[in-house]
């Protein structure tokens, strides 16, 4: 009843720990603690081995979910970079034809090419940058997130920033030279034109 009035029942989540004696085997005494008809309903007994190795897989788990969705959102930035610009060169490829009888080369199509991508790019990132920051600081004023009693506080930090813009031009730029192909078939071709 003690332990019901400085907990209570209505204020969330909470831990309690208890310091055994050295002499104390720990698993006897999380037996019984479960096995106590007023904690077993109520409350789950873990050892603090457990409970950190608990903490740890999760914090590995959700390490693993966020390289794999960066892993995802730079490919989408490949292959939409690269459908984007395949897109633009089927729909002008008159116009890349004539550049190239002009003297243009592919290298520099494909710096036109770059250009024009790291403009879309810089404002895509910077919305989804802006989109981050406001949602951070609606999560953590209204939805903080708990796992397992702990908090995750997300942050954007400057070189997580700059790291984030680094890899999405870079990406961007892959999904350009994947179109190489593409504008080395519109060749010198004057039947085109």
């Amino acid at each position: 009843s003690e332990g019901q009035r400085l907990f209570g029942l209505g204020r969330g989540f909470q831990l309690g720990f208890l310091q055994l004696e050295p002499s104390t085997d720990p698993e006897s005494v999380c037996i019984k603690i479960q096995a106590d008809p007023h904690f077993s309903k109520k409350y789950s007994v873990y050892l603090l081995d457990a409970l950190n190795n608990r903490y740890s897989q999760i914090n590995r788990n959700l390490l693993v979910m966020s390289v794999l969705q960066a892993i995802l959102s730079l490919l989408a930035i490949t292959f939409g970079t690269y459908n984007a610009n395949s897109l633009s060169l089927t729909e002008r490829s008159r116009e890349i034809v004539l550049l190239r009888m002009i003297g243009f080369t592919r290298g520099k199509v494909r710096i036109f090419l770059f250009a024009r991508s790291l403009v879309l790019t810089l404002l895509a990132y910077s919305l989804g940058w802006i989109a981050a920051i406001l949602f951070i600081s609606y999560q953590r004023v209204h939805t903080p997130i708990n796992i397992q009693a702990a908090p995750l506080l997300l942050e954007l930090t400057p070189v997580t920033s700059l790291l984030g813009l680094v890899l999405a031009i870079g990406f961007a730029l892959l999904g350009i030279l994947l179109t190489s192909g593409y504008i080395e078939s519109l060749g010198l071709s004057a039947g085109r034109i």
